[in-house]
């Protein structure tokens, strides 16, 4: 686009079709609205540990 190869209107359309794409995978999704954040925060802490483990366990 920089440059010119890519004219606006193509990327307009593609950034439409990007968008249109992330909309229906949304409505699709088994993933909750908002992490589980506690979760995700003692899975990392145990992966963190496991790592550091001399034993690596």
């Amino acid at each position: 686009m920089r440059h010119g190869e890519v004219p606006w209107a193509r990327a307009e359309a593609w950034a439409a079709r990007l968008f249109e794409e992330c909309e229906e995978a949304l409505r699709g999704t088994p993933l909750p609205a908002e992490p589980d954040t506690a979760r995700v925060e003692d899975f990392l802490i145990r992966v963190r540990r496991t790592g550091i483990s001399p034993s690596g366990v």
